[in-house]
């Protein structure tokens, strides 16, 4: 099948300056989810070690904060077997004449880089969240947690695509949210996971829609994070990095994020998942990078538990710069949001951890990510220590 790359705007987002917003945030969604013409590079079929999740997940239940920099989503990144990178964002914002829209922005990107992308956005009437079913739903799209994990369906003109996806390990907060106490929350709600993907094309790029088979993707890995923000981006940070893994490895498999915020002080965190999906988390962490930044050198400890490795970056994903695709009159009304810059890259890692006078290796396979606000600043500084 020959696909062509496919964009679905609803109308309320073509026109206007509303729309030139909403469009300015949905650059900002492809900056978080588009992929690259280069995720071929595969990885083995995985059987990770089991979490029994509960009976009940998280409900994906927005805060609806009024602040005027209210943005919120929650974004799903998972690589699946065959190298196809399937990415979807659920997002609640706040824009000047539009307050609580829903945006809901996918991308399905084959090794060969044919890609096809699902996206509307909702003014507040147009989208509902089901506090009964704790479903969240904009437009046709839909995400909610189920017995085993959660479910995603998103359906327009462009395509239609199923995900059912089980965590292997509990959340994990990186930046805690409290009303009223702080304007930022990160919260890995999945920081590692198994997933099942089917797709169908609809007639946008020429499928034949609603009557046609449904052709599996196969299964995956990758993460599921929710963020909230009630103050302006360029107040969260400056840059931030981060790595999860991917695929099946044996032993404890490292979850990485440091922060560095406006001003030069880093937030940094790196936890383990062991063998039952639970959390071990490393309070002390240092980090430099070598001269072109593809080798992330860390240390950490904490909890009877010491790591020293190395992360390598070694095939691009994608790089975005969110200036390069907007008009003079965008990047005004985006501020300093269009000197925001993305890179995604397929990495491997190979650390030594020491535990009780014992020594272990772990090695595999992680997705790594640089988000830039100042793509002109240095933003990696050298043997740098964190304590939290």
């Amino acid at each position: 099948m020959i696909m062509k790359t496919a964009t679905t705007f609803s109308r309320a987002t073509k026109g206007g300056l509303t729309g030139r917003l909403a469009r300015i945030f949905a650059g900002l969604g492809l900056m978080m989810l588009a992929a690259g013409a280069s995720a071929s590079a595969q990885l083995p079929t995985h059987e990770l070690p089991g979490l029994k999740p509960p009976a009940a997940r998280e409900p994906v239940a927005p805060i609806m904060s009024d602040k005027s920099h209210y943005s919120e989503y929650w974004e799903q990144i998972f690589l699946m077997d065959d190298g196809t990178l399937f990415t979807s964002q659920f997002t609640i914002a706040n824009f000047p004449f539009s307050k609580h829209r829903g945006l809901m922005l996918s991308t399905l990107v084959w090794p060969d880089g044919k890609t096809v992308v699902i996206k509307n956005g909702r003014s507040r009437k147009g989208w509902d969240y089901d506090a009964v079913n704790h479903q969240l739903k904009i437009y046709q799209h839909t995400l909610k947690p189920t017995e085993d994990g959660y479910a995603l369906h998103l359906h327009n003109t462009a395509a239609e695509a199923r995900m059912d996806f089980q965590p292997m390990a509990e959340p994990l907060t990186f930046l805690k949210w409290e009303a009223g106490k702080s304007d930022y929350g990160v919260t890995y709600y999945a920081p590692e996971a198994t997933a099942k993907v089917s797709w169908r094309p609809g007639p946008e790029i020429d499928g034949p829609g609603d009557d046609g088979p449904w052709m599996a993707l196969g299964s995956g890995t990758g993460f599921g994070v929710h963020v909230i923000q009630t103050d302006s981006l360029e107040n969260m940070f400056s840059s931030w990095m981060r790595a999860l893994p991917l695929g099946k490895t044996d032993g404890d498999r490292p979850v990485f994020n440091w922060m560095v915020k406006p001003g030069g002080k880093a937030v940094a965190q790196l936890s383990l998942i062991d063998s039952k999906g639970q959390l071990i988390t490393l309070t002390d962490v240092q980090f430099d990078a070598d001269k072109d930044g593809n080798v992330w050198h860390v240390r950490a400890k904490g909890n009877g538990v010491a790591l020293k490795g190395a992360y390598r970056l070694e095939k691009s994903v994608d790089t975005f710069a969110l200036g390069d695709h907007l008009t003079a009159i965008e990047k005004m009304a985006a501020g300093t949001l269009a000197q925001l810059k993305r890179q995604r890259y397929q990495a491997s890692y190979d650390f030594t951890l020491s535990r009780k006078g014992h020594k272990t290796a772990l090695k595999g396979r992680a997705l790594a990510e640089i988000l830039k606000l100042d793509a002109g600043k240095e933003t990696v500084s050298k043997k740098r220590r964190i304590r939290r």
